[in-house]
């Protein structure tokens, strides 16, 4: 799959999503079996484009236009 890196952290970005975002690790919280991340959001990109975003909602997949 194609991608670039992020300016701000070197991240992997996909190239053609919709949207990307960059994040630095803000906290790290036990949840059970698991660990909550929090990040803090440092660099967004979300191009023009009218392709419609894809979406999981109450088990399905849909659309938003």
């Amino acid at each position: 799959m194609s991608h670039r890196r992020g300016e701000r952290t070197g991240v992997a970005l996909v190239d053609g999503a919709l949207a990307s975002f960059e994040c630095r690790t803000y906290a790290v919280h036990p949840a059970g079996d698991h660990q909550l991340c929090v990040g803090e959001v440092v660099a967004v990109d979300a191009p023009t484009t009218d392709e419609p975003a894809l979406v999981h909602y109450r088990g399905g997949l849909g659309e938003l236009r």
